[in-house]
């Protein structure tokens, strides 16, 4: 994961914590990932870079899981120091100690954060499990016996609404990516 990839991830976990105040890992994992879904459907990205899994209570963002999990047991890695100083972690709890860099986040960034902060910032761990356990999930959850399978990006924006067009852009731009990295 590149440096501005870390950083955007940082700013919009800042962003989402300082609207919220603490929040548990469960509700900004969500919020996330109905940000992204949108962002993906609308504009063809992702707000950020991240792998999502499909486990028991919903779509994970791995690498952002495994940040938070090496910053609250004290073993942060050098991705996970850019976190450390910006949060505070207490069992599976996210507190801000900062305000995020919004110059990470496009207004269109901004916008689906804030649409998924309304949609599910205020609802129970229960009904957010049951709104993330849509068609993607579902379909990496039931594709195999092994847990914390890969959730399909194309599935995610296609559960976002994206069009046919939209998808083609999409996998136009990781045809791309693929081939400059």
């Amino acid at each position: 994961m590149r440096e501005t990839d870390i950083n955007k991830l940082k700013a919009a976990v800042l962003y989402i914590t300082n609207k919220l105040g603490r929040t548990g890992f469960h509700k900004l994992f969500k919020i996330l990932y109905f940000a992204d879904m949108e962002h993906l459907a609308n504009y063809g990205r992702v707000v950020v870079i991240n792998d999502y899994v499909a486990m028991q209570r919903g779509p994970v963002p791995s690498t952002l899981y495994n940040i938070l999990k090496e910053v609250r047991d004290g073993n942060p890695d050098f991705i996970s120091e850019i976190f450390a100083a910006s949060i505070k972690i207490e069992d599976y709890f996210v507190t801000p100690v900062e305000q995020p860099d919004l110059e990470e986040l496009s207004e269109s960034d901004i916008s689906c954060l804030n649409n998924a902060i309304n949609k599910i910032g205020h609802l129970s761990m229960v009904k957010i499990t049951q709104l993330s356990h849509g068609f993607a999930y579902k379909n990496a959850w039931e594709a195999t016996d092994r847990r914390s399978y890969p959730i399909d990006i194309y599935d995610i924006a296609i559960e976002g609404g994206a069009t046919k067009e939209r998808i083609a852009e999409i996998r136009e731009i990781e045809i791309l990516t693929t081939h400059l990295a």
